[in-house]
């Protein structure tokens, strides 16, 4: 959780694996943190997300900042700029032709 905040914590347990736990801030309401176990070649490794620096965009709040650490790694992204169902010309997903060797 972000240093210092009140949490209320969601446990969520499926039928099988692990149970997940969410932590949603006390005051706004929002997502603080992502609690999962992954399962990888050396075993099972705790996996936490933790989401701040919150923006509204078109009436949302949505994290701008995210950060990830487990045994194996720690990244964050920071975002500079959030848009919302933004047009995408549809040849961005149009299939690539097959590459054709040069002939001489």
């Amino acid at each position: 959780m972000e240093e210092n905040r009140s949490a209320w914590v969601v446990q969520a347990a499926p039928a099988q694996g692990f149970p997940e736990l969410f932590y949603f801030d006390v005051d706004s309401g929002l997502l603080l943190r992502h609690d999962s176990i992954v399962a990888t070649s050396d075993g099972n490794v705790l996996s936490e997300h933790r989401y701040s620096h919150y923006v509204t965009v078109d009436g949302v709040e949505v994290p701008s900042l995210l950060r990830h650490h487990d045994a194996h790694f720690d990244w964050q992204v920071k975002f500079t700029e959030i848009r919302q169902n933004v047009p995408i010309d549809s040849s961005k997903f149009a299939k690539p032709s097959a590459h054709q060797p040069a002939h001489k």
